[in-house]
Parts: structure tokens; sequence; C-alpha cells
């Protein structure tokens, strides 16, 4: 069980982001439950993330609330391939801050729209 993935967010607001953005991450082949935090993925308009989940179960913590299975901003591309997220309640899988580009393929979230655009900055707590 776990609450969160692993936040990649070049946003500003940690004191860890001292050198350059990292370009891409990927999760694959994993299984995830209780997820009751979104994934940050919050690259820099100099160097645009490019994150991806393949092949990967997730299921989101009962009660957890969440909006958006993922925060993203400064991003190229965002990847979700033969991914299955249960218990999920969300408006969307991915909330956005700028654009950037969303492919899917074979990713079921119960119907849930893939993206919307955010209203406000997202809180990215330091790990």
């Amino acid at each position: 069980m776990a609450d969160r993935f692993p936040h990649c967010s070049f946003s500003g607001n940690e004191t860890r982001q001292k050198n350059r953005p990292i370009e891409s991450i990927t999760f694959r082949n994993i299984t995830a439950t209780g997820i009751s935090v979104p994934i940050n993925a919050c690259g820099s308009a100099d160097v645009p993330l490019k994150p991806a989940i393949e092949n990967t179960a997730i299921s989101i913590r009962k009660g957890a609330g969440l909006q958006a299975l993922i925060h993203a901003a400064h991003f190229d591309t965002i990847r979700l391939c033969g991914v299955r997220i249960s218990a999920f309640r969300g408006e969307c899988l991915v909330r956005t801050r700028t654009d950037g580009n969303i492919i899917t393929k074979d990713a079921d979230a119960g119907g849930a729209p893939i993206a919307k655009p955010a209203g406000e900055a997202f809180f990215a707590r330091p790990i």
C-alpha cells in the first residue's frame, strides 16, 4: 500500500530543485494500492517533462477524494498505456496547468474524462 507515487515537481517550491529538471520518468509493470495523493508531474518551461505510466494497476484509497490522478504542468507528452484505475471518482485523469499532449491506449478509469484544465495553481508539498 502506498499513499502516493514519487512526485516530479520542478515548480520552484522545493529547495532541492537547484540544477536541471528531470526530462522523463516511466512507471512500468507495477501495482499501486491505496493511492490517496495525486501524482505531481511538473517540468520546467525550458525542459518539459515526459511522464509515462505503462501496464500498471492503480487502486485509489476509499475516501481519498482525488479530483485527478495526475496534476501536470510544463509537460511535453503524458503517456498512459495499459493503465487500470479502480475506485477512482475524480473529475478527470489529468488536471493540467499548461498545454501538452496526452496519449492514452488501453487506459481504464471507469469512464472518467482524460483531461481538464486546472482553475488554479497546484499545491505540491515537498516529500
